[in-house]
């Protein structure tokens, strides 16, 4: 039988894989002066720090003689500590803050971007543009901090996401309706997909991830694949986003925005 599996993401994977057992996330915790990574009851190694921030995508915000940085799920440390503050910004990149200076730095150590901003939402590898607030007003900059004008500003870390659609309990909290969108998003895309036939006869599988905007009236824009495995199965993902109504837009600082929305499909022969 052929089958079609859907997996979902904003910035993180919505279907959790099944597993023979039961899966516990990393966690640290502190014995003494001592804090050690756990996995259920087992731990797995020592981390060298003072203290330990907030946990997000297995990596681990650590404070070392009064300074932060980051380290992964094996205690590696990824980003020496030396900032005043870090912030687990997405799961490819960090917010810094050091004095008067912000910024955000990679998972290699690598400073993307850094100056006197208010704020940072994001850093397009590609045209080297960071999205940043400066006096108020949030506007693109490049590498020189130098304003450069775009037609609309594409948030990638708003403060309340995009929603497919909202649950019917309107006293639900933002985690609910959270849950409700992706559940209805993901019903919608299993009952669209269609698995292409070439595909199909060339038993070819895997994970297409598709991008969209989404404008501050609800709108679906300027769709694209970003990652596909041919046999038309990227044209199959764009043709379910083509099939998508409007929906309630992402909110910055109170503000209906633009913002990008990431979406991967998986295909799956059974």
């Amino acid at each position: 039988m052929i089958r079609s599996t859907i997996a979902l993401m904003f910035c993180f994977i919505l279907t959790a894989p099944t597993y023979s057992q039961r899966y516990y996330p990393p966690e640290a915790r502190q014995t003494g002066d001592v804090w050690s990574l756990f996995i259920g009851d087992q731990e797995k190694c020592q981390f060298d720090a003072d203290s330990i921030g907030t946990t997000k995508f297995s990596y681990f915000e650590v404070m070392k003689d009064g300074k932060w940085g980051i380290t992964d799920s094996e205690c590696n440390t990824l980003i020496e500590p030396a900032y005043d503050a870090i912030d687990i910004h997405m799961y490819w990149n960090f917010l810094f803050t050091q004095g008067d200076q912000k910024g955000l730095i990679d998972t290699s150590g690598l400073v993307l971007t850094q100056g006197t901003f208010q704020d940072i939402d994001s850093y397009e590898a590609e045209t080297g543009l960071s999205l940043v607030k400066i006096d108020g007003e949030w506007q693109y900059v490049n590498n020189s901090q130098e304003r450069i004008e775009m037609e609309q500003l594409v948030f990638r870390k708003p403060t309340e996401i995009a929603y497919f659609s909202k649950c019917e309990d309107d006293s639900a909290s933002l985690d609910e309706h959270r849950e409700c969108s992706n559940l209805s998003l993901l019903r919608f895309v299993y009952g669209h997909l269609k698995y292409p036939p070439t595909a199909r006869n060339d038993r070819i599988q895997g994970r297409v991830t598709v991008q969209f905007d989404i404008s501050n009236t609800g709108e679906v824009l300027n769709p694209r694949v970003i990652k596909d495995i041919g046999g038309g199965c990227g044209e199959a993902a764009l043709d379910v986003v083509a099939l998508m109504e409007s929906w309630i837009p992402a909110q910055k600082d109170g503000q209906r925005i633009y913002s990008q929305f990431t979406l991967p499909v998986v295909f799956k022969l059974e």
